[in-house]
Order: structure tokens, then C-alpha cells, then sequence
């Protein structure tokens, strides 16, 4: 797992409440229908809280409550959380042939999607395979809870969603597998609201291989 908390890093530890995009590549080794046990290829732009680990002056706390690592594995998210999912992903209801998107509270389907199970995951119209991909969250103008969240792959739009919440982003969490297969990610960039615009997380080769190693700081 690897973490960036752009609350404490681009905006004097407050939340992001729209106009933010989040852009990376990632490497499926599996492809279509392969989900080995435990595997993740997946990247989250969330609106955590303290109970979540999350700080305002760290990328996060691990003498909070629970740690991005429980929340973020095992689902169990605190109300008001916004997590905003978009990847391969094992959870229940997932169709191995395509990839998944997640937004914490959305129920309808749309782009050609359709839903996976009732905790705001979706199958996406779009078919996984073997090698490099580009994906994007795109968090529009702010609105409240009807902020729009767009997610793409490929430059494509798979899924418009509400945002759900008025908590806002104001953090990055990288699922980058484990078990038998590996999640591989590279070139992430996010995009602020100005005066902050920038791109930050870049990093050369491939980055974020390994399973726990925190790469970029």
C-alpha cells in the first residue's frame, strides 16, 4: 500500500472539494478473467477522515483508530468517507473480464456499466487485458454531494457518478497487489485547483511494483 495525502501536501490539511483530477497508467499482468486470490490493481482518490488514519499534517497516522490499510482492504469505510475506486479489483459481484469503479453511496448505472453489489462498485464497459493502461478520476466543479465524478480508461468514459458526499478528496491510496500477481503503476499526476495546479507523484520506470515499498514521497 502506498499513500498521499494531497490535504496535507497541496492544501493546508483541508479537503479538495472539486475541480481535482487524479491520472496514472497501471499494467494488468492477469487480464481478462484472472483474479487470483487477494489480487488488486487498483488506485483510490478518497475523502478520508481521522478515523481512517488520516491527518492533517501527514500522509497519515498510524496511532489513529483503524490505518489506511485496514479501511482500505477490508471495505470497512467510517460514514462520511468518499472513496473514489477505479481498477481491477476481486470484490464481490466483480466480472473478471472487466474493470471496476467504486463510488461509496452511487447505485445506478451508466456508460454501459453495470452494478456490482450494493457498497457503490461497479463493472465498467471496459474489457481488461494483459499490458499498459491509462485511467483517470476526474472530480468536476464543486456541488455539494452532487459534485460530478467522472472515471476513464483508455481516454474513454466509463462511469458519471455523483459524488455522495460533501466531505470532499483530500487523499490518494495505491493498491498495488499482492498474493501470486503484482500491481505495476507508473506516471501519476494530480491536478489541483489553482493557485496549486501541478503535477506531483511522478515517477520514472516502473514505479510502485512492489507490494508495500513506499516509492514516492
Amino acid at each position: 500500500m502506498e499513500y498521499n495525502n494531497i490535504g496535507f501536501r497541496l492544501n493546508g490539511g483541508n479537503y479538495f472539494l472539486g475541480n481535482v483530477t487524479l491520472s496514472w497508467g497501471f499494467y494488468d499482468t492477469a487480464g481478462s478473467g484472472a483474479h487470483v486470490s487477494g489480487y488488486n490493481d487498483v488506485v483510490v482518490l478518497g475523502g478520508f477522515q481521522n478515523a481512517d488514519g488520516w491527518t492533517s499534517s501527514a500522509d497519515w497516522t498510524a496511532a489513529a483508530a483503524t490505518s489506511p490499510n485496514t479501511t482500505l482492504l477490508t471495505g470497512h469505510y467510517t460514514s462520511g468517507d468518499q472513496w473514489l475506486y477505479l481498477g481491477a479489483d476481486n470484490v464481490s459481484g466483480a466480472n473478471t473480464s472487466v474493470y471496476q469503479g467504486r463510488v461509496i453511496g452511487a447505485s445506478t448505472a451508466d456508460e454501459g456499466a453495470s452494478v456490482a453489489n450494493a457498497n457503490g462498485w461497479f463493472n465498467l464497459n471496459a474489457s481488461r487485458s494483459v499490458g499498459w493502461h491509462t485511467a483517470s478520476i476526474v472530480l468536476g466543479s464543486p456541488n455539494g454531494a452532487n459534485t460530478t465524478v467522472s472515471m476513464l480508461i483508455g481516454g474513454h468514459d466509463v462511469l458519471d457518478e455523483s459524488l455522495g458526499t460533501t466531505l470532499g478528496v483530500n487523499g490518494i491510496g495505491i493498491l498495488s497487489g499482492w498474493g501470486s500477481q503484482y500491481g505495476a503503476f507508473d506516471n501519476f499526476a494530480v491536478s489541483v485547483p489553482e493557485p496549486r495546479t501541478l503535477s506531483l507523484l511522478v515517477c520514472g520506470g516502473l514505479a510502485f511494483i512492489s507490494r508495500r515499498r513506499h516509492v514516492c514521497r
